[in-house]
């Protein structure tokens, strides 16, 4: 597959379900529930391009602006 990568979740501490999309096809892959503090080591389930997308289970208040419960990371072939 595409090389594994990290993501500093520092700032955003908390619990996310994570999910991979693979554009080649249109299919997601429900990887794990993952509770991050800091650097997060991520590795897509398959080769090719593919999207790693985190969903907080715990959101933002809804009054705190520019502050979204959703982060998206794109890991193109080769990296």
């Amino acid at each position: 597959g595409c090389g594994a990568f990290t993501v500093n979740l520092g700032a955003t501490a908390g619990t996310y379900r994570v999910e991979w999309f693979r554009p080649a096809t249109g299919a997601f892959s429900l990887a794990a529930e993952i509770t991050a503090t800091g650097q997060q080591n991520f590795k897509p389930p398959f080769g090719g391009d593919a999207v790693l997308y985190l969903r907080s289970s715990n959101p933002p208040a809804k009054d705190l602006p520019g502050k979204s419960p959703d982060l998206r990371l794109v890991n193109p072939k080769g990296l």
